[in-house]
């Protein structure tokens, strides 16, 4: 479990730089594990990337935006949520 953790942590900062060098970039959630991480994490756990997207959206860093298909297309959020 602990494994885990550090590998959402690290899908995590890899979808936030990715965002840094590309401001609008946009994509799902199968975009994001073939262009936006790094090749050593792409054969990290689905569930693994998922949430890592989904505490990315719950900390107010992305957004999703659920297609007409249910696919997610995720971005940066326009502004971050305040606490």
């Amino acid at each position: 479990m602990q494994n885990d953790e550090a590998n959402v942590a690290r899908v995590r900062t890899a979808i936030l730089d990715y965002l840094a060098q590309h401001e609008s970039a946009a994509d799902t959630q199968e975009g994001i594990t073939d262009w936006w991480l790094p090749a050593e994490q792409r054969a990290m756990a689905r569930t693994v990337i998922e949430r890592a997207l989904d505490t990315l959206v719950a900390d107010g860093l992305l957004e999703g935006t659920r297609l007409i298909d249910g696919t997610v297309l995720y971005r940066r959020a326009s502004a971050p949520k305040r606490a």
